[in-house]
């Protein structure tokens, strides 16, 4: 756990987890955020290129360019995603996720993802206080369609996972509330 002075207003605090049940890099984190007309945003610089990335959205995903060849690509300096972006460029990828932050950034190899803010419009106290919450870096083998970024983003955000408990039991049956037989 790390902990941060942002500001003489603001704090923050930072896990970063590896596990064994999956090979996100989560960063677990809690913002005391008090600032005035600004943004807090994080970068990655990837070890992948590609002209593209894959952005979830609302009934799907698309494809955005990570390019600034056309005026049109220059104005896209924050592109909204829902739960994740990913870079894959043939034969490797890395996907940035979240389960609560939707403002991405594609630019070259550098992936970003917009924290807070603290704008003063349309309500000047939007986004004053703490906030808590994860994103996640995820790398994978194989392009996008060929991964299961979106399965690791859903396990981000319906966070449902398996956990061992002891139990009074003295026979040997299994113990299952529930029981799943497809992957998805």
């Amino acid at each position: 756990t790390y902990k941060y002075v942002i500001s003489e207003k603001s704090t923050m605090e930072q896990t970063i987890t590896i596990s064994d049940y999956t090979k996100r890099v989560d960063f677990s984190t809690v913002v005391n955020w008090n600032e005035t007309h600004k943004v807090l945003r994080t970068y990655f610089t990837l070890n992948t290129r590609s002209d593209y990335v894959t952005c979830d959205i609302q009934s799907g995903n698309l494809r955005r360019p990570t390019t600034s060849n056309t005026s049109w690509e220059v104005a896209k300096y924050e592109i909204c995603c829902h739960k994740y972006l990913d870079y894959s460029d043939g034969g490797y990828g890395v996907s940035l996720m979240s389960e609560s932050k939707y403002g991405y950034s594609a630019r070259g190899s550098v992936a970003g993802i917009s924290l807070l803010k603290a704008a003063k419009i349309p309500y000047d106290k939007a986004d004053v206080g703490i906030h808590s919450f994860t994103y996640s870096l995820y790398p994978h083998i194989g392009v996008f369609s060929e991964s299961n970024v979106v399965e690791e983003a859903y396990k981000l955000n319906e966070g449902l996972y398996p956990k061992w408990v002891s139990t009074s039991l003295t026979t040997k049956k299994e113990l299952s509330y529930i029981k799943i037989d497809k992957p998805n």
